[in-house]
């Protein structure tokens, strides 16, 4: 049987168990996890069996010159079954756990002032620690992003910018989901004043963040965010504004294509470039979205290893993962993640970064039983997440309140990130997915009455 006819039954396999997962949960949330594996675990396949088979030229190509020749056959369709194997495993928490009883939310009354006045201080802090570095691509006529990824001075401070970013994004995207599904009446974040100054001021600082993410070239940060304040502005709305929440999708969506565009452009050209959108721009950004090279990198990442023969490291992401724990200003030689072992064991040209599927960062850690295991993790720790908002989001402990009101929406989007990355990724996962969204609604929290 060729690879494409495997392929069509495997899809139908992923397609038919979303469909499942989705008559059994109807969480939004669920589903877009499952599409964000999918996308990275089979949906390159498609263009690769398709170029391979026909001998069309395809944008990722250079790949091949790179990490490794491309073949079909029976390592590359043992690749396709382990990433089914892995979406099937993903999906089953959500099939197996029992749905939580509907409940009544009291909503926790928040400060759009305080959304505001946070975003703006983390992307100005952010964008102090990286100026120097992009005033250095602005005089060098180059992109940000090509300054910023590989200046070695950054290096020491380069986590703490990505999360103060990560951080104002949230605040104006968050902010701007909860006022305008602040009518007729939030269910899980009500705005204690909604005022349109504050909008301004929201809109404006993300139009901001924007702008800055496109002079770096970041495309991650701005997915995390919109995705989660998509996820919340449909789950904060009573009265459920489907039309609305298409819009924003879709805005959103081009707004994050568009960086695959300007990532490679001086950074005094970007101004041009937004300014003289067209139908064709348009259709180029939007088409960036489909025809990324990331979800190619990701998904030959398990064909590479097999191909190779490259024996499992029998956890050797745990060290890697315990010791992120401690920043890197002050263990700046901590321990590679399994990211090394898999470049350096397929011979992989330096001087490139390259992605490492999730499900192959599992089976490097612990062969097959690792993709099914690593796999029932991930759906498992996401399905518990989404199901905490019945139990805590009435509980006495604010604590609770305030993980279970952003969590889940923001473990969603996180998924990307997570699925090109090994078992490393969780620190990135737990941390920006799960505490600063908590810690943020912490701080922006009212002990007030609501007033319109």
């Amino acid at each position: 049987m060729s690879e494409i006819y495997i392929l069509f039954l495997l899809s139908i396999l992923c397609v038919s168990a979303s469909v499942l997962v989705w008559y059994r949960t109807r969480q939004l949330g669920a589903i877009t996890t499952l599409g964000f594996v999918y996308y990275f675990s089979l949906y390159g396949a498609w263009a690769i069996i398709s170029s391979k088979s026909s001998g069309v030229f395809a944008s990722w190509w250079y790949l091949e010159s790179r990490l490794v020749n491309i073949e079909l056959g029976a390592p590359y369709t043992l690749s396709l079954l382990y990433y089914a194997a892995f979406f099937i495993c993903v999906a089953l928490p959500f099939l197996a756990t029992p749905k939580p009883p509907k409940s009544d939310f009291q909503p926790i009354n928040v400060s759009l002032f305080r959304f505001g006045l946070i975003g703006w201080c983390a992307i100005g802090v952010s964008y102090l620690l990286v100026e120097r570095a992009l005033g250095v691509a602005f005089d060098m006529g180059v992109s940000g992003y090509s300054i910023t990824r590989f200046d070695r001075s950054l290096s020491l401070v380069f986590g703490i910018h990505q999360l103060l970013n990560q951080l104002g994004l949230l605040c104006f995207s968050s902010g701007l989901a909860v006022w305008f599904s602040a009518l007729p009446e939030p269910v899980i974040l009500r705005p204690v004043v909604r005022r349109w100054p504050y909008l301004l001021v929201l809109i404006a600082g993300l139009v901001a963040g924007l702008w800055f993410n496109y002079a770096l070239g970041n495309k991650h940060p701005l997915l995390i965010a919109l995705i989660s304040a998509a996820l919340l502005f449909e789950a904060n709305t009573r009265g459920k504004r489907r039309k609305s929440l298409i819009i924003v999708c879709l805005i959103s969506l081009g707004a994050i294509g568009a960086v695959n565009i300007v990532r490679g452009l001086p950074i005094q050209e970007i101004p041009s470039f937004v300014s003289n959108l067209s139908i064709e721009n348009l259709s180029d950004v939007y088409g960036s979205v489909s025809s990324s090279v990331e979800k190619i990198a990701a998904h030959v990442s398990m064909y590479a290893v097999l191909q190779n023969n490259v024996p499992p490291a029998y956890g050797g992401s745990i060290i890697p993962l315990l010791s992120s724990a401690i920043p890197r200003f002050i263990w700046p030689d901590r321990p590679e993640g399994i990211y090394g072992y898999y470049a350096d064991s397929i011979s992989a040209v330096s001087g490139q970064g390259y992605t490492i599927h999730h499900a192959t960062g599992w089976y490097l850690n612990f062969g097959l039983i690792g993709v099914l295991v690593g796999g029932y993790v991930l759906g498992y720790i996401l399905v518990k997440i989404i199901y905490s908002q019945p139990r805590f989001i009435n509980s006495n402990s604010f604590a609770k309140r305030s993980f279970t009101a952003l969590a889940p929406y923001m473990s969603v989007a996180m998924v990307p990130a997570l699925m090109r990355n090994g078992i490393e990724g969780y620190k990135s996962f737990f941390v920006e997915g799960l505490l600063l969204p908590m810690i943020l609604v912490m701080l922006v929290s009212r002990k007030a009455e609501c007033s319109k």
